[in-house]
């Protein structure tokens, strides 16, 4: 199951809203992705997806070479035998050794914990004084699958720093995800790093894990949640410290009820918005006073001269044959449409004459005649009464407010005469004249008064308004905001559980075997480690190595001796570098016995001797007493010796070689001048062990340099009990030919070393009678040929 979907199992045994598990879910592709799902954009993430990551072959450390870097001056390799095992590299303090730990990991990493955060005069240390012109570093790695070795090597050229190394043959590898969760290098440095702050060692613990992109996720979606929240803090500051001051002082009734409107708990903006844009009733009010409508002295004067003028020209046809011409045509259409409605009928003016067609002919014509008579007459009228039309529309009295402090009678009094024309058409233009002076004057004072009042409280207002309209925007983002931000949260604080679920399960194993390895360190310590705990998220993350002292808990660093903190500090390595993801079949250690009192070497002896059973572990140390625990113990290991003499030359030489110390300890054997037949029980079965692990050996190497795995090779191993067995390994590349072994190694060497063979193979249960140095000299002959014999 991939890690996406886990994440998705644990959210829906959360809660079953799909949308929270959607933006939660989500929030594993960052932020882009959180914004989208928020926006109502689709976004597919399939349940198929895989853990991210590099998928990198086992690896083995075939040797270390280091020039002109720390303590070694000249070129010099330190050769790591094959397969698992356990490797002590051992010095005096400035001999060079933690050079080459360094070396590696500079190689492997780019930088090292001796040099990192440290200052410039600090890091031009990694130099050798005496040859640091050319500095190189360089190891070669066998890679699970590949038939030939892999060389990494990073070069300086003269006057470069540490980090200006160019590095060649690490590209490509995929290493980098591995390094960083998995680093197989513990330095003297980096053993200190249990004393760091419970934050920096949760984030060094954490990575392992593989669930970092969760944690990434959660912080995803504090963040969505706290740019939206940091918005609200803001306007309610903003509220408090600047709005509703400005409108609890305004003297405006929409000044009052915005004020209001923004004490309630859930602002009312409906209102807010209504009032932005409605003036009140006070300013509608002044307003219309500072606008009457008021026509000025020409357009008077120019009504008040067309209306004399009209009332000339009629009063001038008044009266005249004009007039009767127009009355009398006025009579005879009356009389026509009599006519047509009571045909032949007598005349009911002087009910004598009859009204026929004739006589309507004759009025027509007639009514022709006199319209040419009375057409000015008419004109003069019509235009008269069009004239006092426009008079009235000049004088009728505005429509005024009275809800306003202004005194407005005066000028409602004054227009109310101004429209109340003398019914003598003849007076009318002077009644306009003479009233519109008294209406002008009391009209300006009334806008001159509206006017102020409408400016200076409308500043005030529209200055406040200025203010609170972009607040309002705000402030209605935030609202439309809420529902996101509830939204957020949740998926937020489901995402945290199942972070904290997930941390759970798969930091528990760590855990466990983190314990039970204190257990092989602390021998006779009284502090018994209760947990080592990973806790919190963002800023309260920490990890917490909780012990138990005499029966009262207490946080490790605060009882814990130097050397139990080193163990503890090896407690917590072991479990992350040899979880089953990490590719390195090889750990290197520096210098991990200081400040441990004897029973805690013999603890690490054990432990050392425990790992090594399934990865090749190197321990470099300038303390005799774990070589010591080593052997009183009766433990398997190979020791090389590091020394270094004038001009930073350092030499490096076998000082306990496993396969070797079988015939070592024949030779011992047989200077103890024991019985004769004890000798010739016991050092054959000395040889025939040192054949064995020659042949072991030889196959390690050869097999490991063609790319097989470390199952395939340890469980060819596992069924090579005998030495003919291991022998035809080593031989032939197959255990079924054991037979043939004695007559291979005649063939090849020559008989003598096969009659070695022969009586060693018979071991305690053989009447050796020959020369037991020369059986010790031969074994051991054969020893090294067949330890590197390739097929």
């Amino acid at each position: 199951m991939s890690l996406y979907q886990e994440v998705r199992q644990e959210l829906v045994k959360l809660t079953k809203d799909e949308k929270i598990i959607k933006l939660a879910f989500t929030a594993l592709e960052g932020d882009n992705a959180v914004e989208r799902v928020l926006k109502g954009e689709t976004v597919d993430i399939p349940d198929t997806v895989t853990d991210n990551g590099e998928r990198v072959s086992p690896v083995y450390l075939q040797d270390i070479t280091v020039s002109g870097v720390r303590g070694i001056g000249p070129e010099v390799t330190l050769e790591i035998p094959p397969g698992p095992g356990l490797t002590v590299v051992v010095g005096r303090n400035g001999s060079g050794k933690s050079s080459f730990v360094e070396g590696l990991e500079v190689l492997l990493t780019g930088e090292s914990y001796r040099w990192k955060g440290k200052t410039e005069v600090w890091k031009k240390g990694w130099l050798n004084l005496h040859q640091g012109d050319n500095p190189k570093i360089s190891a070669t790695f066998q890679i699970e699958g590949k038939n030939s070795p892999t060389v990494i090597e990073r070069t300086w050229s003269q006057d470069s720093k540490l980090e200006d190394g160019e590095s060649s043959g690490l590209d490509g590898l995929g290493w980098k995800e591995s390094l960083d969760l998995y680093r197989p290098i513990l330095s003297y440095k980096e053993l200190g790093i249990i004393e760091n702050t419970p934050s920096s060692l949760y984030d060094t613990l954490s990575k392992v894990l593989g669930i970092g992109i969760i944690d990434q996720a959660v912080g995803t979606l504090a963040g969505a949640r706290s740019s939206r929240g940091k918005l609200k803090k803001q306007i309610d500051r903003d509220l408090k410290s600047n709005i509703l001051p400005r409108f609890e002082q305004l003297e405006d009734p929409r000044a009052t009820k915005v004020a209001e409107a923004l004490k309630k708990r859930n602002w009312s903006l409906d209102t807010i918005k209504r009032l932005q844009s409605a003036p009140s009733t006070h300013h509608q009010d002044l307003q219309t006073l500072r606008n009457i409508d008021l026509p000025n002295q020409e357009q008077v004067n120019e009504i008040a001269e067309e209306m004399n003028n009209a009332y000339t020209d009629w009063s001038n046809l008044s009266g005249t044959e004009a007039e009767h011409a127009e009355n009398l045509v006025r009579i005879l259409n009356l009389a026509l449409k009599h006519y047509d409605t009571h045909t032949k009928n007598p005349c009911p003016v002087c009910g004598v004459g009859i009204l026929d067609s004739g006589w309507r002919t004759n009025v027509k014509e007639q009514i022709e005649r006199l319209k040419e008579s009375s057409q000015n007459y008419r004109k003069a009228k019509n235009n008269l009464e069009s004239v006092i039309n426009k008079v009235k529309n000049l004088v009728e009295p505005r429509r005024l407010p009275t809800t306003t402090t202004i005194e407005i009678d005066s000028l409602v009094s004054i227009w109310e005469q101004w429209s109340s024309l003398p019914d003598d058409k003849g007076k009318i233009a002077e009644h306009v004249r003479t009233l519109y002076p008294s209406i002008e004057g009391e009209a300006n004072k009334i806008i001159e008064q509206a006017g102020q009042l409408y400016s200076d409280k409308e500043e005030k207002w529209l200055a406040a308004m200025s203010i609170l309209s972009p607040w309002v925007s705000k402030a209605c983002q935030v609202r439309s905001e809420q529902k996101e931000i509830d939204y957020i949260r949740e998926a937020e604080n489901c995402l945290k559980k199942v972070y904290e679920i997930i941390r759970k399960s798969r930091w528990a194993p760590i855990e466990e075997q983190a314990k039970e390895i204190w257990k092989d360190l602390r021998l006779e310590s009284n502090v018994d480690l209760l947990s080592v705990q990973l806790t919190g998220s963002g800023n309260r993350r920490r990890a917490a190595l909780g012990v138990e002292v005499d029966n009262n808990e207490a946080e490790a660093l605060s009882v814990g001796s130097q050397g139990e903190i080193n163990s503890l500090a090896l407690s917590i390595f072991f479990p992350r570098v040899m979880l089953p993801a990490s590719p390195f079949r090889f750990l290197v250690i520096d210098d991990p016995v200081q400040s441990m009192d004897p029973a805690r070497v013999d603890g690490l002896a054990r432990l050392f001797s425990k790992i090594a059973e399934d990865r090749r572990l190197i321990v470099f140390t300038h303390d005799t007493r774990l070589t010591q625990s080593l052997r009183v113990l009766k433990r398997e290991y190979n020791s090389l010796e590091v020394t270094r003499s004038l001009k930073s030359v350092v030499c490096i030489e076998p000082k306990h070689d496993p396969v070797l110390q079988y015939f070592n300890d024949a030779s011992e054997v047989m200077s103890e001048s024991l019985p004769h037949e004890v000798d010739r029980r016991v050092i054959p079965g000395f040889c025939r062990n040192g054949l064995e692990a020659a042949c072991v050996e030889a196959v390690w190497q050869r097999r490991l340099d063609r790319g097989e795995s470390h199952e395939k090779i340890d469980k060819e191993l596992s069924k090579a009990i005998k030495l003919n067995q291991k022998a035809s390994l080593a031989l032939f590349d197959n255990t079924k030919q054991g037979s043939d072994v004695f007559n291979e190694i005649s063939s090849k060497w020559n008989k003598r070393l096969a009659n070695a063979y022969r009586y060693t193979n018979r071991g305690a249960h053989g009447k050796y009678s020959g020369s037991l140095n020369d059986l010790i000299k031969d074994s051991r002959e054969l020893a090294k040929k067949l330890r590197c014999y390739v097929i």
